[in-house]
Parts: C-alpha cells; sequence; structure tokens
C-alpha cells in the first residue's frame, strides 16, 4: 500500500498469511479513509485504478491519495 502525502510517499507491505500484518495495515486503511483519503485498487501492469473502500488483502497494489480541496 502507498500512501502519498505532501511529504512524500509511504510504503506498507503485509503477507496474507501473517493476521497480525492484516490487522495492522486493514486499521490503517480505516484510518486513512476516517481522515479523508481516497483509495484505489491497481493492477501492477498499470490501467486505471478503482475506488475502493474496504480493504483488499490480496490487492496487487493499493494507492491512498489525501482528499484534494479547492475551487
Amino acid at each position: 500500500m502507498s500512501i502519498l502525502a505532501r511529504t512524500g510517499a509511504e510504503k506498507i507491505t503485509w503477507d496474507p498469511e501473517v493476521p497480525d500484518e492484516i490487522l495492522t495495515v486493514k486499521q490503517r486503511f480505516q484510518s486513512l479513509l476516517e481522515e479523508g483519503y481516497l483509495a484505489f485498487h491497481v493492477n501492477n501492469n498499470g490501467g486505471e485504478g478503482k475506488k475502493i473502500s474496504t480493504f483488499d488483502i490480496f490487492a496487487e497494489k493499493i494507492i491512498m491519495v489525501p482528499k484534494l480541496g479547492g475551487g
């Protein structure tokens, strides 16, 4: 999972076979959504991302993007 921010990107990995890792990443995912981040599932071969609202332990790549403000 890549978390985009003004200070750069943070990468978090997990093993789908390790429950503690899944729980930690799932909690971070939910926390970021509550902060207003948007989540996208992207395939490793590129293409258009799909907006998601629940954590998928088998996702190839998840990108968390802060909600953009402005007008």
